[in-house]
């Protein structure tokens, strides 16, 4: 029986997955070849699996070398980054929404190249826009940044330059078609519950686990809940009571401070 059936845990880890999870959600701004190697041990990464994906990220700009065996986030992973750390300060990145919308045209870009549109897709979904049977993308315009700086952000996502964005102040559509339904206010409610309850239930439990059980179960968690933080549409009071976000972005700061801990003890007992 699974402890956090309603929690989507990905526990599939790929050697690049982990060193980069563990470059972007520690408090370290460095990890060691040898720390990255013992933490691959966790999730059945071989040695040589690990050092490889090492070497290909530092190739690729991902990684960069500090020194010998150390590494940080290099310029080609700071967006990715940024993105990954911007749970923390989720609340701050919406305003009063006014009633306006965010709409986003692609259907000039074509869907033939499937890495393209998948790119797209994702750097949409993660910030919270829905597709209409129109084939427009949109949000309500409740986003603090600027639309100048919301399209550089979904730029470094994955978004094509050449998408258009529009805001529209007075919405006319087809009737029967209700673009507030586009989210379910009911599922995105449901997530805020299960990942109030896995936090907590893992909380007690690494209290009995072994350092290797409570570093592997504190990533595996906490990469769950920071992925639904990030993949939170933001939507507006209007939509959804927003107290249940509030909760999850508050109980994840406690969660990563443990998480943290975990890690620092599994790292220790390996010397």
């Amino acid at each position: 029986m699974k402890l956090y059936p309603d929690l989507p845990i990905q526990a599939d880890m790929s050697a690049k997955k982990l060193a980069l999870s563990l470059l972007s959600v520690t408090d370290s701004e460095r990890q060691s070849a040898a720390n990255l190697v013992a933490a691959g041990a966790l999730f059945n990464i071989e040695p040589a699996a690990m050092r490889m994906a090492i070497t290909r990220l530092t190739k690729d700009g991902t990684l960069e070398a500090i020194e010998r065996g150390s590494y940080k986030i290099g310029p080609n992973g700071q967006a990715m980054q940024r993105q990954v750390t911007s749970w923390k300060s989720a609340s701050e990145k919406v305003r009063p929404w006014s009633g306006d919308w965010l709409i986003v045209h692609t259907s000039h870009l074509g869907r033939t190249d499937k890495t393209r549109l998948r790119s797209r897709e994702r750097a949409l979904r993660l910030s919270g826009f829905a597709e209409t049977d129109g084939a427009l993308w949109v949000r309500p315009n409740n986003l603090a940044a600027s639309l100048a700086a919301t399209r550089s952000s979904l730029v470094d996502l994955g978004l094509d330059q050449e998408a258009k964005f529009l805001v529209v102040t007075e919405l006319a559509v087809m009737e029967g078609e209700d673009w507030t339904g586009l989210w379910s206010a009911e599922e995105i409610a449901a997530s805020y519950s299960a990942a109030i309850q896995a936090m907590a239930q893992s909380s007690q439990k690494v209290a009995r686990m072994s350092d290797a059980e409570a570093a592997k179960e504190t990533l595996l968690i906490g990469q769950a809940i920071i992925r639904l933080i990030n993949f939170d549409p933001l939507l507006p009071a209007e939509f959804i009571d927003r107290t249940g976000f509030q909760q999850v972005v508050v109980g994840m700061q406690a969660y990563n401070a443990l998480g943290i801990e975990c890690w620092k003890r599994y790292y220790a007992s390996l010397s």
